[in-house]
């Protein structure tokens, strides 16, 4: 490199470094963190996390509480990678003092041949998640398919619902797991 390059290079440095120098001296302090400003922290947001043996025990309950479960929203982003599966989709409702109402539903895309779904209950044992009654399975040529149902069910439980949900095209299927919200049945 000869040496007007390098006098060009010092001068193009030196500009931005007079220019903060200069930013400095004018307004000591501005733009910079001190350690008497609070931070608010905006993305992502915090959560405080309750050990499960503090957490807060519904009246009635046989059971503390599950962990949080991952439903639809969470694991929307996969389904946009998706060629067949459009949605899926699982409810739980309470639909009497100890009966609930389970809804699950898949939706294909313009490209799938076929769709199903396939329902169970779960219910919470204080430790991990058990099925309780048989599942419902619905599966059709449509583009649209769901299973509903009621059922009994023991009261002072939490109580959700797991749904399997496909669609292919004939030589290539797409699954997709859901989970609903959670349902505490009380007495």
């Amino acid at each position: 490199m000869n040496t007007n390059k390098k006098q060009s290079f010092f001068k193009l440095l030196a500009i931005p470094a007079i220019t903060l120098i200069t930013a400095t001296l004018i307004a000591p302090g501005v733009g910079q963190a001190s350690e008497a400003d609070s931070v608010t922290e905006i993305f992502p947001p915090a959560v405080a996390v309750q050990p499960l043996a503090e957490a807060s025990i519904e009246a009635g309950a046989l059971t503390p509480p599950p962990p949080p479960t991952l439903n639809y929203e969470s694991f929307a982003p996969s389904l946009i990678a998706n060629r067949y599966i459009v949605s899926a989709y699982s409810n739980l409702s309470l639909s009497g003092s100890s009966e609930l109402y389970i809804f699950a539903r898949t939706t294909g895309s313009a490209s799938a041949s076929q769709t199903g779904v396939t329902a169970v209950l779960q219910r919470w044992t204080g430790s991990s998640w058990v099925e309780f009654g048989s599942s419902r399975v619905k599966s059709s040529v449509l583009s649209d398919n769901s299973v509903d149902y009621t059922l009994n069910v023991t009261k002072g439980y939490y109580y959700r619902v797991k749904s399997d949900h496909w669609a292919s095209n004939g030589a290539n299927k797409e699954v997709q797991v859901a989970y609903s919200n959670t349902v505490f049945v009380s007495d």
